[in-house]
């Protein structure tokens, strides 16, 4: 049976929407119906943007990395950090969405076609059979394959489980996991004009991938949790406009946020990456946290990152099941999982 092509429907926020701040009930739905269906839903226009302005300094050389978007009054801006289209269908999906994390994604140019991600999602735990935390995206440019849009896989926000992951605390999928469903469902790379707006379930595969142009390619980020959920993730904002954020009444911008008074430096580490992040409920059990305690119990250095090689990731006409199945996967079943750091192979 030849794998169906990967195909996620598009949700155009009409003129008249944007212009009022309310989302069609029609739109809303269809919303909601593409985000459980794939994973994942897109919705064209839900920002006009004017040609972005932004510098970013930085001494990362790496081709893919996040760091925290700017924090002064004038970077606040109501329609990225709480849009209201996007925050109409999390909250049909979620309730009301509380809002723990921001981050930008600044994907460098590289000439190197395999300078990619893992398929990997982005919490070694066990996961619920339920959305517990999507993440909001919003372009600032035209995306494409061309410039690295994020590989997806429509529709593997389910049926799959821990067992299905790498035992490296880095929540890559295993090799003959994602062969199997690219057999019968294959990813894809999404073009997506400026200003739309990406809702992503966290269970969702995706890869990080090249930007084989000549400028950056940014996005920026925000994660959220239903308030029920109680997760330990909590945004650190300047106190000075704790006004605006409060106008916010389509999300809940103030339960995990904690104000500090003074600027704040958006470049600072402790404030993006891998530092907050904690997708479980357990305050002991952030990335960061699961990491040290797999590659400690491994014998490797806490935190460091691992290569990805051409076994990590899927290319289409090369990769079979009956061939790709390696000595690793076929004596997975003989070896100990590592579980959120515990024991060891």
């Amino acid at each position: 049976m030849p794998p169906k092509p990967a195909h996620c429907n598009h949700v155009i926020i009409s003129d008249e929407e944007l212009k009022s701040g309310v989302t069609t009930l029609e739109h809303v739905q269809a919303g909601v119906e593409e985000f459980h269906k794939n994973g994942i839903m897109n919705t064209d226009g839900a920002k006009k943007l004017e040609d972005p302005n932004l510098v970013f300094n930085h001494g990362n050389e790496k081709n893919n990395f996040s760091i925290y978007p700017p924090l002064s009054k004038e970077w606040l801006i109501e329609d990225i950090w709480a849009n209201k289209h996007a925050a109409a269908v999390m909250e049909a999906i979620i309730g009301l969405p509380q809002l723990v994390y921001a981050g930008s994604n600044i994907n460098l140019p590289t000439q190197d076609p395999a300078a990619r991600q893992a398929v990997h999602v982005d919490s070694y735990a066990d996961h619920h059979k339920f959305p517990t935390c999507i993440e909001v995206f919003m372009y600032l440019h035209d995306v494409s394959p061309a410039n690295g849009s994020m590989e997806i896989w429509p529709g593997s926000h389910e049926g799959w489980n821990f067992k299905d992951l790498v035992n490296n605390g880095r929540g890559w999928v295993k090799t003959s996991t994602f062969i199997r469903r690219a057999e019968r469902s294959p990813p894809f790379q999404p073009t997506i004009p400026k200003g739309s707006i990406t809702i992503r379930d966290l269970r969702l595969w995706h890869s990080g991938m090249p930007n084989l142009s000549d400028q950056n390619c940014i996005t920026i980020g925000f994660l959220h949790f239903p308030r029920w959920f109680r997760n330990h993730m909590r945004i650190t904002l300047p106190a000075v406009p704790r006004r605006i954020v409060e106008k916010w009444t389509q999300i809940d911008a103030l339960g995990a946020a904690n104000f500090v008074d003074g600027k704040l430096n958006h470049l600072d580490r402790k404030l993006s990456t891998l530092v907050p992040l904690n997708f479980t409920q357990d305050p002991e059990k952030s990335n960061q946290q699961i990491r040290e305690k797999v590659d400690l119990a491994r014998g490797k250095e806490p935190n460091s990152e691992p290569r990805v090689t051409a076994k990590d990731y899927w290319t289409p006409g090369t990769h079979k099941l009956s061939d790709r199945v390696t000595k690793d996967d076929a004596t997975e079943g003989n070896r100990k999982t590592i579980r959120e750091g515990e024991g060891k192979e």
